[in-house]
This record gives C-alpha cells, sequence and structure tokens, in this order.
C-alpha cells in the first residue's frame, strides 16, 4: 500500500519486495526493478500528455520518459518530461519573462541583420511580451505519483509471481 509523505511518496511494503527480489537471479531482479520503474514513468507520461496543450501534437508526443540505474547500483530512477523538439513545453509550465529578441545578421552575407519571422509576420527585432505560466507538468505529478507507485508495486509485485512459479 502506498501514502502521500509530506515530501513526496512513501512505498510500505519495500522490505518484502526488496527480499524477495533478492531470492531471484540478479539479472531477473534487475529486469523486474527496471519495469516497476518504467510502470510508474508511463502512468505519470500519460497523465501529462493528456493535460499538454495541444497546438500540433508534437509538444505531446515529446512528454516521454527514461529509466537511469542509479549510481552504485541501488535501483533506478526515471525522468519524465518534455525531450528534445518538445523543449518549450518548460516555457510553457513556467513562463518567460518579457524579453528582447534581437536580429542577427546572416552568416557569410554583406547584410547586417537577418529578419526575425514571428506569428507569420517578418520583423527586424521583436520585443516578446513574454508568456504567463500555464503549469501542466508539475500539477499531472502530483495527481498521478500515488497511483503511479501503485501501479508500478502491482508490476513488480506480479512479475515477481511469475518468477516464483516457473520455479
Amino acid at each position: 500500500m502506498s501514502e502521500l509523505a509530506s515530501s513526496g511518496v512513501e512505498i510500505k511494503g519495500l522490505r518484502e519486495i526488496n527480499r524477495e527480489l533478492k531470492n531471484l537471479d540478479r539479472k531477473v531482479a534487475t529486469k523486474i526493478s527496471r519495469a516497476g520503474a518504467a510502470k510508474m514513468a508511463q502512468v505519470i507520461r500519460k497523465e501529462m500528455r493528456r493535460r499538454a496543450p495541444k497546438r500540433t501534437g508534437k509538444g505531446r508526443k515529446g512528454i516521454r520518459y527514461k529509466i537511469k540505474k542509479l549510481p552504485g547500483g541501488g535501483g533506478f530512477y526515471g525522468w519524465v518530461g518534455p525531450f528534445d523538439e518538445a523543449f518549450y513545453l518548460r516555457f510553457i509550465e513556467l513562463g518567460t519573462q518579457a524579453h528582447f529578441i534581437p536580429s542577427k545578421p546572416k552568416r557569410g552575407s554583406k547584410r547586417k541583420q537577418k529578419p526575425v519571422a514571428f506569428d507569420g509576420k517578418v520583423f527586424s527585432r521583436v520585443n516578446h511580451p513574454g508568456i504567463t505560466a500555464q503549469p501542466f507538468l508539475r500539477p499531472a505529478y502530483e495527481a498521478k505519483k500515488v497511483e503511479a507507485v501503485q501501479e508500478g508495486e502491482k508490476r513488480i509485485r506480479t512479475m515477481i509471481a511469475k518468477e516464483a512459479n516457473k520455479k
């Protein structure tokens, strides 16, 4: 069972899961642990994609997860959020201040300025008004973190049971 703790999620029954994993082959235990972490990340990713603003759909597809081993081999951690082409979702999440976007000289050109295209119009420079924060990543995480832990725990327990039945 999982409970919400003041600074995150507390997993009850973790000692039992660790004990059961230690009784399995190391490769199998690693595979099961990674699968549990992946399931947790999938639950959160699904909610982030659901809440993401939709204009072209590229932002939603750019919300992915990555599972990595903890240094020292003590388990896994996951990172869920916008990757690569969806970097701009961070600006929507946190907002930006008003700022000036200067034009840049075109490479190898005698022209001094390269025009800036913004909203279908061309300008020599832009005074960007900034973006008001529209949080959706953090609220998605907060809404689904307990469910994510429960689903990950369920996957781990199911896979442990399957391995136990093989023996």
